[in-house]
């Protein structure tokens, strides 16, 4: 008995392509959803529509464009997802919130002042976790009126903006509101440096009242994947700890993408390593550290917060 494809997105109802795969899940691609997949019985169960159908929406479109992995939506998920939302994408509700969230779209889709990003009104609504297209041009329109987007022109459906001055310092601006560090290290699994973030950044972090991330290399499958969700959680970060020992290319780039966006940096390394770092960077005062002597970095760190975050 052939396997009957569905040929409408569940999550937006518009036209998709789709294929099934041996795991009995579905693979599509919408134009307004992005690519996802969903579970055979999942689809199934929920043929008739289901609760937050367009914050799904918007979670696979945002999961596509910062680079995450694809939502596999199934039952699981679902109810995990109705309790605590996605560990992702954060769900905004409010308008102000939907504004928020698509300004950090346009950053993050910049890269950097100066460059019009395409808005298609017809596609592009998931964006701003709406059920209809009606809406983009109310969100640009009033984003435009407040001096946050600049327009150029219109090509067919897709409206051409730009992010302003004003954007851009609004933007810098949330981040003092962060509550989030960002740590740039080595993804090598040394068992200094796993005590070095467990015991010495960690800690001196939580200490000062913020919050570690760190990117872990095994988490994701490829160098694109792993430079967009950077350059996400950089944009939403306080300020950066970067360790430099073992000279990893990965931390240059962490901290010089950092010091673009004005974001405070913290220099560490270790000990032995410090005569390695490359001689633009050394000349930036660091925290040297040792593995036998972390509770004293821990402190050195830590002061390093609270005397810089604090201001």
């Amino acid at each position: 008995m052939q396997m009957e494809m569905p040929k409408e997105c569940i999550l937006c109802n518009s036209p998709i392509k789709s294929e099934y795969r041996e795991n009995h899940t579905f693979r599509c691609s919408c134009e307004k959803c992005g690519d996802y997949s969903f579970a055979l019985t999942f689809w199934l169960s929920h043929r008739g529509g289901f609760d937050r159908q367009h914050e799904l929406s918007g979670v696979s479109r945002l999961r596509n464009e910062y680079g995450y992995e694809e939502l596999l939506l199934e039952e699981t998920y679902y109810e995990e997802f109705l309790k605590t939302g996605d560990p992702f994408i954060k769900i905004p509700t409010l308008v102000s919130e939907k504004i928020n969230s698509f300004l950090e779209y346009m950053r993050f889709k910049s890269k950097s002042f100066g460059k019009y990003i395409g808005i298609n009104h017809l596609n592009d609504y998931p964006l701003f976790f709406e059920d209809s297209h009606e809406c983009v041009g109310y969100y640009l329109n009033h984003l435009i009126a407040e001096g946050y987007l600049m327009h150029r022109n219109d090509e067919g459906n897709v409206k051409n903006v730009i992010l302003t001055v004003k954007a851009w310092d609004y933007l810098s601006e949330k981040n003092i509101n962060s509550k989030q560090c960002f740590v740039a290290m080595s993804f090598d699994n040394a068992p200094e440096l796993i005590q070095l973030f467990d015991e010495g950044i960690f800690t001196a972090v939580k200490r000062a009242g913020y919050v570690p991330f760190r990117v872990d290399k095994k988490d994701y499958d490829s160098t694109t994947t792993i430079d967009n969700r950077i350059i996400s959680e950089i944009n939403r970060s306080r300020f950066m700890v970067a360790d430099f020992t073992y000279n990893k290319q990965n931390v240059y780039y962490e901290a010089g993408y950092a010091r673009g966006l004005g974001i405070y940096l913290i220099y560490s390394c270790n000990k032995n390593f410090i005569d390695e770092v490359h001689f633009d960077i050394r000349n930036f005062p660091h925290i040297t550290w040792e593995a036998s002597k972390l509770s004293e970095f821990q402190d050195q760190l830590y002061f390093a917060i609270a005397a810089n975050m604090n201001r």
